[in-house]
């Protein structure tokens, strides 16, 4: 299992942006996994918002568990687990699809993982993400997630 800390994640997300600009981004899974990463174990609002930023449309639909909720909700949910910096998350797989043949910029992206917080039971997860280039943003990197279903079942 590896252990990342929020900056480490969010400073990673920042190379990957910057090698944008020299046109060498990393596949969309590589990306996903990254950025799920950074939101999952950040270590205060700021991280978590932060990751969010590099991560997320502003327009992001969201379904958790087949229930439509906002971005802002998400976001609580996340934050009520707290930041105490012992959150951990652990890929088991991941897929990606690109809308266009070879394409790094757009597509369709599985995740699937488990997370946990100190003193919590552990997660299992699966996340479908659409991934699109996202206009107005201020990073080389222009990749942002305009949908997410995720299902979420604490292990018994």
């Amino acid at each position: 299992m590896q252990f990342f800390t929020t900056s480490f994640l969010l400073s990673a997300l920042l190379v990957v942006t910057a090698s944008a600009q020299s046109g060498a981004l990393p596949k969309l899974h590589e990306w996903a996994e990254t950025a799920v990463t950074a939101v999952f174990t950040a270590t205060s609002p700021a991280a978590l918002n932060d990751a969010f930023e590099l991560f997320w449309a502003d327009d992001t639909s969201i379904v958790l568990n087949g229930v439509a909720i906002s971005m802002k909700e998400y976001s609580d949910r996340l934050s009520a687990q707290g930041f105490n910096g012992t959150s951990t998350i652990q890929f088991t797989a991941s897929f990606d699809q690109p809308t266009v043949a070879n394409s790094t910029q757009a597509g369709l992206v599985s995740l699937f993982f488990t997370y946990a917080v100190s003193g919590t039971p552990p997660v299992n997860s699966t996340m479908n993400l659409i991934i699109r280039p996202a206009p107005f943003v201020k990073t080389a990197d222009t990749r942002r997630v305009s949908f997410i279903d995720q299902v979420a079942v604490a292990k018994v």
